[in-house]
């Protein structure tokens, strides 16, 4: 019920795309590369035995890894003295140094008593139930 809700489906065996699709031609795509569906069996149980029983050479082998022939874009483009990432966005580089200053023993023990205090008003009810039961 729950695998048949979804539209599209991604699989990835080892980070390479395996199915790339919509759910409804799950079953076709894998009876075509040799791995036919039982009947009255969950998809989504047999499209991960599939994936786990096989090894990657053997799923390479049926045809389950197309070739990736998609055209790529440069991701920055260089315009003079800006750069420019692929949404046209410029992209700026941060100098500034952040300031490491030293915190002292008080200040990080105020700032984790204050949390605290926090902690206790958000959540009350189980600090009574301790206190109670104390």
């Amino acid at each position: 019920e729950v695998f048949n809700s979804f539209d599209h489906l991604i699989l990835l065996k080892n980070g390479r795309v395996m199915y790339h699709g919509e759910v409804s031609d799950v079953q076709d795509y894998f009876e075509v590369r040799g791995h036919p569906m039982p009947p009255n069996y969950n998809p989504a149980d047999f499209i991960m035995n599939v994936a786990q029983q096989n090894s990657e050479k053997e799923l390479d082998g049926s045809g389950f890894f197309p070739e990736d022939n998609h055209a790529r874009k440069e991701a920055f483009h260089s315009e003079g003295d800006s750069k420019r990432d692929v949404l046209g966005r410029t992209i700026v580089e941060r100098t500034k140094v952040r300031d490491l200053r030293h915190v002292t023993f008080w200040t990080e023990a105020s700032m984790q008593f204050k949390r605290e205090l926090k902690n206790i008003y958000r959540n009350r009810k189980p600090m009574v139930a301790r206190y109670a039961f104390s």
